[in-house]
């Protein structure tokens, strides 16, 4: 039976394992997984929740991301039993929180890289700490650290510069530029039927707040005119029976009466909060799960081909050569992505002569 935690208790768990404290994954069943957090900020719209979904004073970010796909899945007829091949829409909405870990730095080495050698160049800038390899790559190490005084960008920039010179990493990330996050589905994949709304709301709610009142917002979407229907739910307690029988769970929707999407009801939701205190019944599974996700690498330079924090003109002689079919020269994934200057996707000439032309301040 799968288990369901409250998303302003996940929240307080958050506040304390963002503290400065390594992080164990098996210790944090809310916790699905970290990623650059620009990989949010790129893709996805972010919400303004007013402080509807925190119940402490830790900083996070709230995004949306719309779904619309065909799923194919192999069942078995009933009728004849045989298999079939099924493709069945799915329409949904995730919504995503974030919290960015402002006391780690991360690096990623490249292949057949020396972790001792990192780690010494470490020891250099922060004497008092020691790198942890990820649990999810032997490449990928974090570097948590407690002392605020350390936390500079200055301290960061050295780091990245340090390990790039001595052609040690792939990818690196800054201060906040890694963090938790969890999501929420929310449409047809949580209730085909459509009867699962996101504003729903508890008449006995999780934590200290107004009791929610049906009269009261029913008056506010009044005098708004937001076309919207206040609806009383009386359904089973499928997990929890008493001597007299299964327990009646209580709770109030607000139902678009047209087309509203996920992110207007969201802050329509918000807006609520803001004037009564009311928050959304939202709730999370209680499960682990990971995702690999690519944001803002550090070490992304225009012209810096050799990957090593600068652009010179070693970087432009690199570029022509890579751009001659030179097999003595190799270029890593993001060297290539570097050297290609007018972003065509193909390293040639005009690159070479372009990071010259930076060099040089023509551009």
């Amino acid at each position: 039976m799968k288990k369901w935690t409250k998303l302003t208790a996940m929240l307080a768990s958050a506040a304390l394992l963002c503290s400065s404290m390594p992080l164990m994954q098996a210790s944090a069943l809310w916790y699905w997984g970290d990623a650059p957090t620009d990989y949010f900020r790129s893709s996805m719209q972010k919400l303004d929740g007013k402080g509807m979904i925190s119940a402490t004073d830790v900083d996070y970010e709230l995004y949306a991301q719309h779904i619309s796909e065909d799923i194919v899945t192999e069942e078995t007829n009933p009728e004849t039993g045989e298999k079939e091949t099924v493709t069945k829409h799915i329409e949904t909405d995730k919504l995503y929180f974030i919290i960015p870990k402002t006391n780690v730095l991360r690096y990623v080495l490249r292949d057949h890289a020396d972790a001792e050698q990192a780690a010494e160049i470490v020891q250099t800038i922060f004497p008092d700490y020691q790198p942890t390899e990820h649990w999810s790559d032997e490449l990928i190490y974090d570097l948590y650290v407690s002392d605020i005084n350390y936390r500079t960008e200055e301290n960061s920039a050295k780091l990245k510069q340090e390990l790039a010179k001595a052609g040690l990493i792939s990818h690196y990330y800054t201060w906040g530029q890694v963090g938790y996050y969890q999501d929420m589905l929310y449409g047809q994949e949580v209730c085909p039927t459509g009867g699962d709304w996101l504003l729903t709301y508890d008449p006995e709610p999780f934590g200290y707040q107004p009791v929610f009142d049906a009269e009261q917002v029913e008056q506010y979407l009044e005098e708004n005119e937001i076309d919207c229907t206040v609806q009383k739910v009386v359904e089973p307690d499928n997990y929890w029976d008493t001597p007299s029988g299964k327990r009646e769970i209580v709770h109030y929707q607000i139902i678009p009466n047209g087309e509203m999407s996920f992110v207007d009801q969201f802050a329509l939701g918000a807006d609520i909060y803001e004037k009564f205190g009311y928050r959304i019944g939202l709730t999370c599974l209680e499960t682990v799960a990971e995702l690999e996700a690519v944001g803002e690498n550090g070490l992304e330079m225009l012209g810096d081909a050799n990957v090593d924090c600068d652009t010179d003109i070693s970087d432009a002689i690199l570029t022509a050569r890579y751009a001659a079919e030179d097999t003595a020269v190799k270029l890593t994934e993001i060297g290539i992505s570097n050297a290609d200057m007018n972003g065509d996707g193909i390293v040639n000439g005009a690159d070479s002569t372009a990071i010259v032309r930076k060099i040089a301040r023509l551009e």
